[in-house]
């Protein structure tokens, strides 16, 4: 018996199946505009912790005077750079010295004077 070869099927708008909406828009994806909202706010916010953090700059010379003005402005006021710099500067452990910069950085937003980003 001759074997039979399938003929193409025709394609009417019927046949067609058509994605469903969340197929194609996902409810979970993230609409551009908000997307791009979002990543101005955290630009925002990130200039707004850099500046406090320059603000504090004397406050944490005072605190560590081994640690340059250019290493604090390097990290940004960030805990765990800021902890390695500690920690190299004053022959701590990473322990001690996170300690330090938790509770240095503790008492300025306590202060009001600096809020991390997070």
């Amino acid at each position: 018996m001759p074997e039979q070869i399938e003929q193409p099927r025709e394609f009417t708008p019927s046949t067609v199946t058509q994605p469903a909406l969340h197929e194609i828009c996902p409810a979970d994806q993230e609409d551009p505009a908000i997307a791009r909202q979002s990543q101005q706010q955290a630009v925002l916010q990130n200039r707004k912790t850099i500046i406090e953090w320059h603000q504090l700059i004397g406050a944490a010379r005072l605190m560590w005077n081994k640690v340059s003005e250019a290493e604090l402005l390097a990290s940004e006021g960030e805990e765990q750079k800021l902890t390695d710099i500690v920690s190299s500067r004053y022959v701590l452990s990473h322990n001690t010295a996170n300690a330090q910069v938790k509770k240095f950085l503790a008492t300025e937003v306590i202060a009001g004077c600096f809020q991390p980003a997070l």
